[in-house]
């Protein structure tokens, strides 16, 4: 083998060697971790999976990879098992992975805080609330519509077009008609293998606003992939 090859052989071992896997290199010190407002922008401290929900559980999961510097905008204030809901702001990003929205985990992650926002109506951006579930199929809403659809259509009917869930807040502090969703919900698989989170409609609410705690209610006759019945949920104002 001459010189020649043996130079090139060299420096593509070198070239691979000093390529690390994304997420092999130590987690920053500052690392983002707890609430983080929506819409804060943070940026990854080495090349980071991109995943399509919190779990590190199955390699199809990953849509791709982020490389140092990426700038990413928080979705949900709270993350789930370390991970945070996040929108690549790079164009170029975007159309590589044919997605600009995903998890990534806090541990490469870094950026500075925003302030809390809150919604058109004024209500916070995110709130929290503990969960109930029953068949509210025989409810009918504030409007005296039954209370339709429910989750598990949208998740179970692949080849549907359902936008939404209904729910019932304890609460008239949500009004009615407030668009939400549920970042500990999207994050499961059978969610987040949907691409997209489940968006809840508020539909009924009580009278008065100082209600504690806060409960929610989601519309479901299967529930067997939803949380625990007094399970401390996010609801986060999707628009």
């Amino acid at each position: 083998m001459n010189a020649r090859v043996l130079g090139l052989l060299g420096l593509a071992l070198v070239a691979a060697c000093a390529s690390p896997a994304a997420e092999d290199s130590a987690e920053s010190g500052n690392a983002l971790s707890g609430g983080v407002a929506i819409g804060t922008e943070v940026e990854t401290t080495t090349s980071v999976h991109i995943r399509r929900s919190a779990s590190t559980s199955d390699d199809q999961n990953i849509l791709g990879t982020l490389p140092p510097g990426t700038k990413v905008k928080v979705l949900a204030s709270d993350p789930v098992d370390g991970f945070y809901n996040v929108e690549v702001l790079d164009s170029a990003l975007v159309k590589a992975l044919k997605t600009s929205k995903g998890w990534c985990s806090g541990k490469y992650l870094l950026g500075g805080t925003a302030e809390p926002e809150t919604s058109d109506t004024g209500v916070a951006k995110t709130l929290k609330a503990q969960f109930v579930s029953k068949n509210c199929r025989p409810m009918k809403d504030d409007n005296g519509a039954f209370m339709k659809p429910t989750v598990d259509d949208f998740v179970i009917n692949a080849g549907g077009k359902i936008d939404f869930a209904v729910m019932e807040v304890n609460s008239s502090a949500l009004p009615y008609g407030t668009m939400l969703h549920i970042p500990e919900l999207d994050a499961l698989p059978a969610i987040a293998g949907k691409g997209r989170p489940v968006e809840f409609k508020v539909v009924k609410t009580a009278e008065s606003a100082s209600a504690e705690p806060l409960t929610v209610t989601l519309c479901t006759t299967a529930s067997g992939f939803l949380p625990p019945a007094g399970t401390e949920l996010t609801l986060a104002v999707a628009k």
